[in-house]
């Protein structure tokens, strides 16, 4: 795999392959998700994406022996439960098999492709989130 950026400004996109699309979250877990939706890992700032994770979560995320952009790509691989969030626009993946993680999402739907986009992920061990389920992600196919 091949992970690269499109620019260094917080909305450019990582790209694995050369595709913006870490993965698909499918369509009508929610309702403003009407369609299968990619998934997309931002630069970001201090408050999201790539450069959030490394550096609130950094020391997790090397501890995996991974860059961000690898890791966030292996856990999106894996199936999980879905929950919702503190607001209409975000969602939760609890992903147990090792290492447990918590990836929490945004949907984004102005002025681009519509996608949701990796706010953060962290360790998140055998608790389940806050929140109620609404679903399973089934993981890359």
């Amino acid at each position: 795999m091949d992970f690269k950026t499109t620019g260094t400004k917080k909305n450019d996109v990582w790209l694995v392959d050369g595709s913006p699309d870490f993965a698909i979250f499918p369509a009508n877990i929610i309702s403003e998700i009407e369609a299968d939706i990619p998934i997309w890992l931002k630069v970001g700032d201090k408050y999201f994406g790539e450069t959030h994770i490394r550096t609130k979560h950094g020391h997790w995320v090397n501890m995996n022996k991974k860059t961000v952009p690898e890791l966030v790509h292996f856990k999106l691989g894996q199936s999980g439960s879905i929950y919702c969030a503190e607001t209409n626009s975000k969602l939760k993946i609890s992903l147990s098999i090792t290492p447990a993680a918590l990836l929490v999402l945004e949907l984004i739907t102005s002025n681009i492709e519509p996608h949701l986009s990796v706010t953060t992920l962290y360790a998140h061990p055998n608790r389940q989130p806050d929140g109620q389920r609404l679903g399973r992600y089934r993981g890359r196919n």
